[in-house]
């Protein structure tokens, strides 16, 4: 029963990719600045980059926050990746920015971070083309896809990762992260295969590690090794776009032969376009996947109301029974759960952003 009851609530946490950002940097010149907003530079030239660095390796980029947050105030200045920035963890003027994301702001990541999603990564464009690929994006979770495709792929996914469990210690990090990588591959790629989602799988891992890395492409650094693997996942992937080029006569359910099919877009476009999609449908729902299990954990009492919720289900549709939308849709208090995960987890730490012209806000 339990083992089942777990089952029911990661289904639904797999389908949720949104991360809640808790932080804002913003990009500005020194231009236009009318009012010096108080901050430390830290060290000449690498200014307080390494400070980040460490903080986000060791999972406390909180910390990094907080300490500048409590003695400058929610606005506060910086230095790092080379250049002088401001970051803000102010509720109405990071809403006020992204709401008018292309007249105010655009995205402007730093370099290590452009070179390893390449020039056509979602993070990395602006204008037309950004819009056009985050419409495409915003296709794969629509309502209809969520009613079938991912119901039932989650289900088997779930199902069967959960069979291997029994009897076994695991770690619950590792075991979320297959699932998930299972479950996009498929969606996105098509895979199927074992083995090579295990491919991808390998490579990912020094992939996903470059982003916590100084961007030094020195031989055996994290970043160079990330960047080898950039390499053989984009030859990975226009592998499986030439395959579904040659296969004209199959039938695939995949978002790559959508890509293909339905829009006009280069392949190089497509490739870099589906490695940030592995990327950010993957890291932000295994995190929260795992957080889940924390905060229930440290709530029994919530963790009883969710076992009784899927419980319910269970004893009247049966242990076997796929879950339908209409399930889903009727499970007021796991839909919660969900909710608060995403609202306490910080999937997605912070965002990004140079502003194109003065920005007059908050006595700044």
């Amino acid at each position: 029963m339990a083992t089942e009851v777990i089952s029911m609530g990661l289904q639904f946490l797999l389908l949720f990719s949104l991360g809640l950002v808790c932080v804002l940097w913003v990009y500005r010149s020194k231009k236009g600045n009318r009012k010096q907003i108080s901050g430390s530079m830290g060290w000449p030239f690498i200014g307080e980059t390494i400070s980040l660095y460490l903080s986000m390796s060791s999972g406390r980029l909180q910390q990094f926050v907080a300490q500048r947050q409590q003695r400058y105030g929610r606005i506060f200045a910086s230095h790092l990746f080379g250049r002088r920035v401001i970051i803000s963890t102010d509720y109405d003027l990071n809403k006020y920015l992204m709401n008018n994301e292309g007249r105010i702001t655009e995205a402007c990541y730093a370099k290590g971070v452009v070179d390893l999603f390449g020039k056509y990564g979602m993070i990395c464009i602006n204008g037309d083309l950004h819009k056009k690929l985050r419409g495409i994006a915003v296709s794969l979770t629509k309502l209809e896809n969520l009613r079938t495709h991912f119901m039932e792929d989650i289900h088997f996914i779930v199902q069967s990762s959960l069979s291997t469990w029994n009897g076994k210690d695991i770690l619950l990090q590792k075991e979320c992260h297959k699932m998930n990588l299972r479950l996009i591959a498929k969606q996105l790629l098509g895979l199927t295969d074992p083995r090579e989602i295990d491919e991808i799988d390998d490579l990912y891992g020094d992939f996903t590690g470059a982003f916590l890395s100084p961007p030094w492409k020195i031989p055996g650094t994290g970043y160079a090794k990330g960047h080898r693997a950039r390499k053989l996942l984009i030859k990975k992937i226009h592998e499986i776009i030439e395959q579904k080029k040659a296969q004209t006569n199959v039938m695939h359910n995949d978002f790559v032969t959508k890509l293909l099919t339905e829009y006009s877009l280069a392949d190089e476009v497509v490739a870099e376009f589906l490695l940030f999609m592995l990327f950010a449908g993957h890291e932000t729902s295994s995190r929260a996947m795992v957080l889940s299990v924390k905060y229930l954990t440290d709530c029994p009492k919530a963790l009883e109301q969710l076992r009784d919720e899927c419980g319910s289900q269970i004893k009247e549709k049966g242990i076997n029974h796929k879950l339908t939308w209409g399930d889903y849709k009727s499970m007021k208090f796991t839909q919660c759960v969900i909710n608060e995960t995403l609202h306490l987890a910080n999937i997605s730490p912070f965002l990004e952003r140079k502003t194109l012209q003065d920005v007059e806000m908050k006595d700044i």
